[in-house]
């Protein structure tokens, strides 16, 4: 975290905005992963307010992403689904399939975590077919799983086993790794 708040001194003296915007989403992201979600969202917000007066889709899709993560981790998952479907009506143009498939899986899961799991369905299945298009083990392993559970709770035992067994087959259980 000190490392980025350092950083966004620095860039901001420069004055390019879109080093500033990626300063602050950095300095989001760090505050998220140490669950400092108040700090996070502060950061967050600064980021989008860059990419909208930039009027930038790429940067646009990271700052609506990366609140719809925070709110989702803050427990809000009505506000999230907002944001991470904002991100999605970007422009994807310049936009790389991993990351629309990790909005897609985010979108999931907040519809997972609402109840709502025949609405999760849909976003996780997209993401599963972006990750595959690009060959995205991480997403692809984590969209199993979203699917596996969803189809759980939803007491559909043969769809939960069947993308649970094709997670576990990514998965190199019981495998030395270095």
């Amino acid at each position: 975290i000190e490392y980025h708040k350092e950083s966004l001194h620095l860039i901001t003296q420069h004055q390019d905005p879109k080093l500033v915007f990626g300063a602050h989403l950095h300095l989001a992201n760090s505050y998220r992963l140490a669950n400092h979600l108040t700090d996070a969202a502060v950061q967050a917000k600064a980021a989008l307010k860059i990419a909208k007066s930039l009027n930038s889709p790429p940067l646009l899709f990271r700052a609506y992403t990366i609140i719809g993560c925070i709110l989702n981790d803050q427990g809000d998952q009505l506000k999230a689904i907002k944001y991470h479907e904002r991100a999605l009506q970007c422009d994807f143009t310049d936009l790389e399939k991993d990351e629309q498939g990790k909005v897609f899986q985010n979108l999931g899961s907040a519809y997972y975590r609402l109840g709502m799991h025949s609405k999760a369905i849909s976003p996780f299945k997209k993401a599963l077919k972006l990750a595959q298009e690009v060959d995205d083990q991480v997403v692809l392993v984590v969209s199993f799983l979203g699917l596996g559970h969803t189809y759980l709770k939803m007491e559909k035992h043969q769809n939960a086993a069947f993308y649970f067994h094709r997670a576990l087959s990514i998965i190199p259980i019981g495998k030395a790794t270095t």
